[in-house]
This record gives C-alpha cells, sequence and structure tokens, in this order.
C-alpha cells in the first residue's frame, strides 16, 4: 500500500496558502503604512508644542495673539537646510522621512495650521505611494481657545482613521 498525497490535496493545500498570503500581505502593508503615519502625528504634535513656547514668550496680551510671521516655516525648523523637516518631497531634501511639512499662521494671529503631505514615488524614504493614495494630514490649533483639530484629507483605502 503506497502512503502519500493526492493531487486534489496538494492543489487545496497550495489554494489555502495563496489566501492566507494574500490576506497577510495586504494586513502587512496597511500596518506599515499606519505606521509611517505615526511619523506625521508625532512631526505635527513637537511642531505645535515649539509654537505653543512660542505663543507663550510673545503673547501680546488681550486680544492673545503673536506678532504676524512669527510661526513661518523657517522659525518651527521646516526648510531644505540639514537638520531641517523638509518643506518639498524630494530624495535630496527629505531622506529619511515619508511627508513634506509646511506651516500657515492663522489669520487672527492666534494659532496656526500645520500639514504633512505624504511623499509620492521616488522622492522621500522607500516606497512612496501612489498618486491614488495621496493623504494629507493637518493639525489647526488656536491658542487662545486652547483648541486642536486634526484633518485628514485622501485616507487611502483600508486605512483607518485616526491615522
Amino acid at each position: 500500500m503506497k502512503k502519500g498525497f493526492t493531487l486534489l490535496e496538494l492543489v487545496i493545500v497550495i489554494v489555502i496558502i495563496g489566501i492566507l498570503a494574500t490576506i497577510g500581505i495586504f494586513q502587512y502593508t496597511r500596518m506599515v503604512e499606519r505606521s509611517r503615519g505615526g511619523e506625521s502625528k508625532s512631526i505635527l504634535g513637537s511642531i505645535r508644542t515649539e509654537a505653543a513656547g512660542m505663543w507663550l514668550s510673545q503673547n501680546t496680551g488681550s486680544p492673545a495673539t503673536v506678532p504676524a510671521g512669527t510661526f513661518t516655516p523657517a522659525n518651527l525648523g521646516i526648510g531644505l537646510l540639514a537638520g531641517q523637516l523638509p518643506s518639498t518631497c524630494t530624495a535630496v531634501a527629505s531622506p529619511g522621512y515619508y511627508f513634506s511639512y509646511a506651516v500657515a499662521q492663522n489669520a487672527g494671529n492666534n494659532g496656526l495650521r500645520i500639514v504633512a503631505s505624504r511623499c509620492l514615488g521616488a522622492n522621500g524614504k522607500q516606497p512612496g505611494m501612489t498618486g491614488a493614495t495621496v493623504f494629507t494630514l493637518s493639525l489647526d490649533t488656536n491658542f487662545v481657545l486652547g483648541t486642536d483639530q486634526w484633518d485628514i484629507v485622501g485616507v487611502p483605502a483600508g486605512i483607518p482613521y485616526p491615522y
């Protein structure tokens, strides 16, 4: 009597392994992209902390504002120089970063908007994303009211919010 597996049993096992591998790769990709989003959230929080310190030191009283132009990218460490957070997505300007960063002072000079935009393709740390999955994470801060509002635009399919 010969022992072994039939061709049908082998095919079924291969199909099951293929299905599990496909699900595993999708979950892995989701997890990796979610962790990359953590980079932007952490850096946005750091920029916010830096800006809050600037606001506290330069607050002009009532109504509570800071001089226009206080929250510039250069003042908050964003730019193209060594040691700064990247303001654009290029392989040269943003080695080690998955996002580019921008800031804008609120019209009322009482807070700011910080934006992190996901780098594409060969720009920034690899692997980059495709144009169909670009998203932007932003933080609107009002230091007078003590409020923060997070916003995410263009969330890639399968990436849960909050990022």
